[in-house]
């Protein structure tokens, strides 16, 4: 909502306050507290404050004379002494009802809008070799791959649904077009209202990619400010900062990973080792330029990393070899393969 529709809704709030608005103004009124929790909650604080500030009775029906007794009483003057000092009390309780009363109700009412409920985030990570399935405060799911981690807010309060993301995630998203759904990650950001996706960006530098399934996103490459509207059936590549998309894919082969599934068809071995070291953590080194280029078809379900070296070694005249090394990040020891011809 703009600050200019903001500002016309608080007048007609305050005209159906004060028993002016037409029947016209009530019901844009009613129309708008119906539109979100968000809005009924604020009419209903106006109309407290309101009913605060405007009370029923007035201020001279009070027994000022029995209030001044009593104060009189408690702090040990008599009656009819002191006149200064009655007269300091009678003054003080009519500037306190028009001073103080208000006053507090500035404090209350800023209270309650800089106490306003906050987005404390939570964060899921995956291992190497495992996935997880979670469901985010809106109802919408998502696909965890290995080695990645998604950060989201406890509960969605602001006006977009801001998630990030390092690694592979599959979303299936709540609609909600008042509501965007972003997916921040370090190269690009994915927004949809509802729809199935799949994004894969494990840090700048690396390979990214957005695989949509159903709906619509729009995909804003970080570097170049571009930004990339999306059709079911597209796959989009962000490789050394060039872009390419592929109209009528099988998304199936981009996303089957939730289902335990890696599927490879007519992928060079240089981009299924660079799909391996995303999900096993295993690092490759291809000596020969050509064996990079060499393309398999081959489909793994759960195998472990020596399994599919094994596979590979069918498939081809290479020979891999794997050692132990120190990582880096604090990773601590990690696998290295190196891929020589035979």
């Amino acid at each position: 909502m703009t600050d200019d529709n903001l500002i016309d809704i608080e007048t007609l709030i305050t005209r159906y306050f004060a028993s002016e608005a037409t029947e016209s103004e009530m019901a844009t009124l009613l129309k708008w507290i119906q539109e979100s929790e968000e809005n009924r909650k604020h009419f209903f604080e106006l109309q407290d404050i309101w009913h605060a500030l405007n009370p029923s009775f007035e201020l001279n029906d009070a027994d000022s004379e029995k209030a001044e007794e009593i104060i009189l009483t408690k702090s040990g003057i008599k009656k009819n002494k002191n006149k200064w000092i009655k007269g300091f009390i009678r003054i003080w309780s009519r500037l306190a009802a028009v001073i103080v009363l208000p006053l507090i109700l500035l404090v209350i009412y800023k209270y309650a809008i800089t106490n306003k409920p906050q987005e404390s985030i939570r964060e899921i990570t995956t291992a190497y070799g495992c996935s997880m399935k979670t469901s985010l405060p809106d109802g919408s799911i998502v696909w965890l791959n290995a080695n990645s981690s998604l950060k989201y807010p406890s509960e969605f309060v602001a006006e977009e649904r801001n998630v990030e993301l390092l690694g592979e995630a599959y979303f299936d998203v709540n609609a909600d077009k008042k509501h965007p759904f972003i997916v921040h990650t370090p190269s690009l950001d994915v927004k949809a209202t509802g729809t199935e996706f799949n994004v894969n960006s494990y840090g700048s530098g690396k390979l990214s990619s957005v695989t949509l399934v159903d709906g619509h996103v729009n995909v804003d490459i970080t570097d170049s400010k571009k930004i990339y509207d999306m059709i079911p059936g597209e796959y989009l590549k962000l490789q050394n900062g060039n872009v390419s998309v592929k109209k009528g894919c099988d998304t199936e082969k981009y996303c089957s990973w939730r289902n335990g599934v890696l599927l490879f068809d007519d992928d060079t071995l240089e981009e299924i080792c660079e799909r391996l070291e995303q999900i096993y953590g295993t690092r490759f080194e291809i000596l020969d330029p050509k064996v990079s280029a060499t393309r398999y078809c081959m489909t793994l379900r759960g195998e472990s990393i020596n399994d599919i070296l094994h596979l590979l070694e069918l498939s081809a005249p290479i020979k891999c070899t794997m050692e132990s090394i120190t990582g880096t990040d604090s990773i601590g020891t990690i696998q290295k393969v190196t891929i020589s011809t035979l």
